[in-house]
């Protein structure tokens, strides 16, 4: 395989990973999760300041928010992935023909 070979082959393997890359997990600011447990800690402060519920509860309530977002977002990053299969598949069929060629 020459030169011109390789860096055709660098290029196309370069183009599966980034059609990875775009169909990967989101960044946490934009899941449901983040969003549920930044309310739910804005709602314990606000009604601890407000007098509606005691401080030690509010900040009860905002630990386990952060408990559950921490976990969920584990959860779906050590989820396993079919991606990095299909990604690696297309990756051996391109070098395959690559080197039939």
């Amino acid at each position: 395989m020459n030169l011109i070979q390789k860096i055709k082959l660098y290029f196309k393997v370069r183009k599966e990973v980034k059609k990875l890359k775009e169909g990967a997990m989101k960044s946490g600011w934009k899941t449901t999760e983040f969003w549920l447990t930044v309310i739910g800690s804005g709602v314990a402060i606000f009604s601890a300041v407000g007098g509606l519920i005691p401080a030690d509860l509010s900040a009860k309530i905002i630990a386990g928010a952060v408990m559950v977002y921490t976990i969920a977002r584990a959860i779906v990053k050590f989820t396993p992935s079919r991606k990095d299969d299909e990604l690696m598949d297309k990756v051996e069929q391109i070098i395959s023909k690559q080197k039939n060629s």
